[in-house]
């Protein structure tokens, strides 16, 4: 990001490189602030682990998350893909497959499906909850 011009992100993940390694549910623990992140960009990460709660616990009251993960009932044909070597390998099984219309604490802007394969989003934090 920083070669593109960006110089005010945070990039968290549990494998190095990255700014801050670690698990996004233990926010307090990486020493982050509860309403902190203007945008959350959590792309192929809601399939394995339930981050909603932790993504509102540390958005702005007016913060924006952006999401990508595969649709529920079409994770078969993204194994087979993998299997044939089309696309990449998983780092850990898709324990938390989700609908993105289905998802609870924010409020959806844009929903997209990719090929019938993919959900994208994007969603403000939903300050009914």
């Amino acid at each position: 990001m920083k070669s593109n011009g960006w110089d005010n992100y945070v990039g968290i993940d549990i494998v190095p490189p990255t700014d801050i390694v670690g698990d996004i549910r233990l926010w307090k623990q990486l020493g982050l602030k509860q309403n902190s992140f203007d945008y959350i960009i959590a792309f192929e990460v809601v399939e394995h682990v339930d981050i909603f709660q932790s993504c509102f616990d540390l958005l702005k009251d007016d913060g924006v998350l952006l999401l990508t993960t595969p649709v529920p009932h079409m994770d078969c044909i993204l194994k087979i893909f993998e299997k044939m070597g089309l696309n990449q390998k998983r780092t850990s099984p898709h324990n938390n497959l989700t609908y993105l219309s289905k998802i609870k604490l924010f409020t959806p802007i844009v929903l997209n499906k990719k090929a019938g394969l993919a959900q994208w989003g994007k969603f403000k934090k939903n300050m009914h909850c």
